[in-house]
């Protein structure tokens, strides 16, 4: 019964592409894939991320932009108190000519911005957006996705016992300046967690074609796809 629905969402999937490659004014596509069964084929230029760290403003950081090449690289970070239950915002800005990237996360707690200018050679074409929480009574939800003014009709959710959710967005243009932006609301209870038991990552990756991915068999589940036009 699952392998039906799999091939069902792919055949879905495949059908949206082929509509969306015709229609020359289609803009974002948002659905949700099985991490494990795509991380093998994507390559992340870059990736934001907001954990819980700490929650201090001094010692490990709460806030940062990584790399993974030649390793696991932090290139900025930042501390900040990330508020319980209440939404924060952020907002990632890129510059397509000098590729200089800034990351901000404004909340009740204040703004702060982390930044990094990407190699001459970088180059991504997709964007993940990772939810992940792992202790008990914890939750983290990253809403209100926007990407240069498009409302994103998708949620990335996780909580023990829930698979984390993990969302792929593709036919943005990312070859030229953008910002994508969002909201992040982490919840727990009497015992704050640490580390990056409560986090999100918003990956910017380079990725096979899709229809290479179906050749491949990779798991896109839960298919929640939009389409919308661009503004003349």
């Amino acid at each position: 019964m699952k392998q039906r629905i799999l091939v069902l969402s792919l055949v879905v999937f495949a059908l949206i592409l082929s509509v969306t490659s015709a229609w020359a004014r289609v803009s974002v596509l948002c659905f949700k894939v099985n991490e494990s069964e795509i991380t093998p084929y994507i390559n992340a230029e870059f990736v934001c991320e907001g954990r819980i760290a700490n929650n201090g403003w001094s010692g490990d950081w709460e806030q940062g932009i990584t790399t993974m090449s030649p390793g696991y690289t932090v290139r900025d970070q930042e501390n900040y108190v990330w508020p319980n239950g209440t939404e924060v915002d952020f907002s990632i800005s890129y510059t397509a000519a000098s590729k200089y990237v800034a990351y901000t996360i404004t909340g009740p707690n204040g703004t702060k911005t982390v930044d990094y200018t990407l190699p001459k050679d970088s180059a991504f074409d997709n964007i993940i957006v990772r939810a992940r929480a792992t202790k008990a009574d914890t939750r983290i939800v990253v809403s209100g996705l926007n990407f240069n003014g498009f409302a994103l009709d998708c949620i990335a959710d996780a909580y023990p016992g829930h698979d984390p959710d993990c969302l792929m967005i593709v036919n943005a243009d990312l070859s030229s300046d953008f910002t994508f932006s969002g909201k992040s609301t982490m919840t727990w209870g009497s015992t704050v967690p640490t580390g990056s038991h409560l986090a999100y990552q918003i990956k910017f990756v380079t990725v096979p074609e899709p229809g290479s991915l179906l050749a491949l068999g990779t798991g896109f589940i839960g298919l929640h796809g939009f389409i919308r036009r661009r503004l003349a």
